[in-house]
């Protein structure tokens, strides 16, 4: 992406035409397929985020947070001592 200033505008191309740049804009977009496709030229563009939570990984989540807390009790640690009550 090549960025031109004239008279203190900013400006780039898309495609055939010339449109004002603004260094702060950001496009966010969502989808609901669960395992959508990009061409490789639009990911190479692009930060893609994958957010999805698949039951197995609450699964482990929720382990996790048992285990952390059953050796708490078996020790004899109080996790409302340690400041972390919650278990989100």
């Amino acid at each position: 992406m090549h960025i031109d200033v004239h008279a203190g505008v900013s400006t780039i191309r898309l495609g055939d035409a010339t449109v004002e740049y603004d260094p702060r804009f950001r496009m966010y977009l969502t989808t609901v397929l669960p395992n959508p496709h990009f061409a490789p030229e639009t990911c190479a563009q692009v930060n893609l985020l994958d957010f999805s939570a698949t039951v197995e990984g609450l699964m482990d989540q929720m382990l996790g947070t048992v285990r952390r807390l059953m050796f708490a009790l078996d020790s004899g640690i109080s996790e409302v001592d340690k400041g972390t009550t919650s278990i989100v």
